[in-house]
């Protein structure tokens, strides 16, 4: 009996402790933090999607203003959960930014229902220009493949879909977007990439600028590219880009079967590449006229920027990975009033 006394007096010795370390974490600054985000979160979340479900009973006249709200209130949603990186766990980080993203699907799932936007047509067309900059269509010059946006005033039906090289398809949302290009420099504006998905693909030795708030952005087969991309509200897609200079702001950035490119990243959670070499990685360092308003346009805390933090999807020792690095200091673009694609020296340096 003694015995069984001491046993069970050591047990609830040991349960009390637990409570009480349990108690003093629950009270710690940061889970109140976490607690408080997690509840202003949820409210926030939940009056967007009601108001969404309400969105069949507003009047015409005043269904754009109603969804031009619910986008602002998407981008507040963001901006909550840029604040609070800092301290979530990165389950829940990850957790949040989904449902940020799943949200902001649905309201433009349904804004595209109840406002049908006239269609996009993607033909070809020949152009006598050297130098591109487009207020109203994404052109190209001589006899180059171009993607235009030409109103068609016929019954909405999805966007046709542009192809990669290997068949598969870039995207079925997106609206705007370069391919088949080489020797081109490029220019698309906020009016023509806000909130828009956009597409790069199988361009040669362009330069492209995106002055604008973009929803999402692919880059698909680009070489020897230089890329110069405002804020993008969610996500960076790359796939099979060679010897490119990236630069471009975003909430998550996602890289496959790429090598030899400087990306110049502002991300606001973590980078991933996979199946990738010679990847070198600097802050974000592109400045325009604009730039302030479209990072407060694409809800991203400029404030807080993950660069470094890169997740190598194909490397599982916990040395460091061979396929990525920092890029040095002295070897960093400064200025990108005239950029050019990399150097045949900073390939040598990313297979060392």
């Amino acid at each position: 009996m003694a015995m069984n006394h001491k046993i069970a007096m050591h047990f609830a010795a040991r349960d009390a402790e637990a409570l009480e370390r349990l108690q003093r974490r629950q009270e710690s600054p940061l889970a109140a933090a976490t607690a408080k985000f997690t509840s202003d979160f949820g409210d926030a979340k939940q009056d967007i999607q009601e108001k969404l479900d309400k969105a069949s009973g507003v009047s015409e006249a005043n269904i754009a203003n109603y969804f031009d709200q619910l986008l602002r209130q998407c981008q507040e949603l963001q901006k909550l959960v840029s604040s609070a990186a800092g301290y979530l766990s990165a389950f829940d980080l990850r957790q949040s930014q989904k449902d940020v993203s799943d949200i902001q699907a649905s309201v433009h799932a349904r804004q595209s229902q109840m406002m049908p936007r006239k269609r996009f047509a993607f033909k070809t067309r020949s152009k006598p220009s050297a130098s591109i900059e487009s207020n109203t269509s994404c052109s190209t010059t001589a006899t180059q493949p171009q993607l235009v946006i030409d109103d068609v005033d016929a019954a909405p039906r999805p966007h046709p879909i542009a192809e990669n090289s290997s068949g598969g398809a870039i995207s079925q949302h997106t609206s705007c977007g370069y391919f088949d290009l080489e020797n081109e420099t490029l220019m698309l504006k906020h009016e023509e990439v806000a909130q828009h998905d956009v597409a790069l693909s199988r361009l040669r030795g362009c330069v492209v600028r995106l002055h604008g708030a973009s929803s999402t952005l692919r880059l698909v087969s680009l070489e020897n590219c230089t890329v110069l991309c405002g804020p993008v509200s969610t996500s960076v897609f790359l796939e099979k880009c060679k010897n490119c200079a990236l630069v471009f702001a975003c909430q998550q950035m996602r890289m496959h079967e790429s090598t030899g490119c400087d990306v110049y990243l502002h991300v606001t959670s973590r980078a991933i590449i996979e199946d990738c070499s010679g990847i070198r990685f600097a802050p974000y360092n592109y400045l325009y006229d604009e730039l302030s308003d479209h990072f407060e346009l694409s809800g991203l805390n400029r404030e807080w920027n993950n660069w470094q933090a890169v997740d190598d999807f194909k490397w599982l020792s916990s040395t460091p990975s061979p396929n990525w690095c920092v890029l040095p200091e002295g070897e960093r673009s400064v200025s990108w009033r005239s950029p050019a694609p990399r150097r045949a020296a900073v390939d040598a340096a990313a297979a060392s």
